[in-house]
């Protein structure tokens, strides 16, 4: 079992790390967004963070909490991307691209937004990568599945029929799952151990 954070709602939110996924419980939007916060400290440029979920299941309200603390503005509005497909944000140090892809058919020509060579030169935030062809996938990368845990405790339901997410439901929980893919740099392994450490 791994502590995430304390706070929201809830008062607590927890994380258990299952093999090579750490899995955050988060019962407020809150939690969502501090584990958003706690990510900013883990990826960095030349980073790609792959983001899944079904409609409302929170992947803005997470990247909101990232670029929030990695432009240090916890008022910041960070809104899903879904009609401009990428809103980029300008730091002293780095690019941030946030990128929507729900809106895309499947196979889309990914060049337009300068896929796959901002990889290298920024972090970018990626919604909806299921529409992404293979030749468009990064070869290493974060991958964040949102999942809704159901009412009645079935666990991690989900339904990938969805879109925007910025109005996602507080009220339910949710596991995330965060699984870094094979050959991620040993950094990014040793910070996501250090942001969500053993108790």
């Amino acid at each position: 079992m791994l502590k995430v954070l304390k706070g929201g709602k809830s008062g607590k939110s927890v994380v258990s790390k299952f093999g090579h996924s750490w899995i955050a419980s988060c019962e407020t939007e809150e939690d969502l967004i501090n584990v958003g916060k706690k990510l900013a400290s883990v990826v960095g440029s030349g980073d790609v963070v792959l983001l899944k979920g079904s409609l409302g299941a929170g992947k803005t309200t997470l990247v909101r909490g990232l670029i929030q603390a990695k432009c240090n503005d916890n008022t910041m509005r960070v809104t899903s991307p879904s009609y401009l497909l990428d809103n980029i944000y300008e730091l002293e140090d780095m690019t941030i691209h946030h990128m929507d892809l729900y809106r895309l058919p499947t196979g889309s020509d990914l060049s337009i937004l300068d896929i796959p060579k901002i990889y290298s030169s920024s972090l970018c935030l990626i919604e909806w990568p299921q529409r992404m062809g293979s030749q468009w996938l990064p070869k290493k990368y974060l991958d964040v599945d949102i999942r809704i845990v159901a009412s009645d405790t079935t666990p991690n339901e989900r339904n990938d029929d969805g879109g925007d997410d910025d109005d996602d439901d507080d009220d339910q929980k949710r596991e995330v799952f965060m699984t870094p893919s094979d050959g991620c740099k040993t950094g990014l392994l040793v910070k996501l151990e250090k942001e969500f450490p053993k108790l």
